[in-house]
């Protein structure tokens, strides 16, 4: 499978599929043709093929760029008549509502569309000590128009673990649960408190 960098033919990305569903999706798309297989999602990528509900980077960067997201049962009937059929009657609309929703946005504005879900919030300070790592989430911040800075100075907004008095912090799964909702969501329940003081013992 291509790694590292995409041709520029269209690819499909797996996830969560087991290993004898992703060798079969290889077989299937040697014979088709069309597409290239790539570990990640990237600029080429259109379709993800997926299997469990699971959230992985690439299930947020496929929601991200607009994928296609589809079952393998679409491969699979895609091979018996001897062409990729039409997505549309095997996306997962089940797993991830909001894949649709951020596709057709994609299909009217074209590929240089990006959703403006982080636009509005100013400079981002992501903590080197997150998950996903922080390479991740500031490329997914950006997807969405998020400015990230190196200056937790600069920064309106921290994302981390660590409470920050002067800024608005709060934890990576807000940013990830934005992506997944593909929507602005209020920071309430994802906000960092102040660390609670220790009690004086009790004797």
């Amino acid at each position: 499978m291509e790694s590292l960098l995409c041709s520029r033919r269209p690819s499909l990305v797996m996830t969560s599929l087991h290993t004898q569903e992703q060798e079969l999706v290889i077989s299937v798309v040697r014979k088709l043709g069309r597409f290239t297989i790539t570990d990640m999602v990237c600029d080429h990528t259109t379709h993800l093929i997926c299997g469990e509900a699971r959230r992985t980077l690439n299930i947020l960067y496929g929601l991200a760029r607009g994928c296609w997201f589809v079952s393998k049962e679409w491969v699979l009937q895609s091979l018996e008549v001897g062409y990729w059929l039409d997505e549309s009657p095997y996306e997962v609309l089940d797993m991830f509502p909001s894949a649709k929703v951020r596709r057709e946005l994609k299909a009217k504005g074209g590929n240089s569309f990006k959703p403006d879900i982080f636009s509005s919030l100013g400079h981002m300070f992501i903590s080197p000590k997150v998950a996903p790592p922080r390479d991740h989430l500031c490329s997914l911040v950006k997807l969405c128009h998020g400015q990230v800075t190196q200056s937790l100075n600069r920064a309106e907004v921290y994302i981390g673990a660590e409470f920050h008095p002067d800024k608005m912090s709060v934890s990576p799964a807000w940013v990830l649960d934005c992506i997944t909702e593909q929507k602005l969501l209020s920071m309430d329940n994802y906000k960092l408190g102040r660390p609670k003081r220790e009690s004086s013992p009790e004797f």
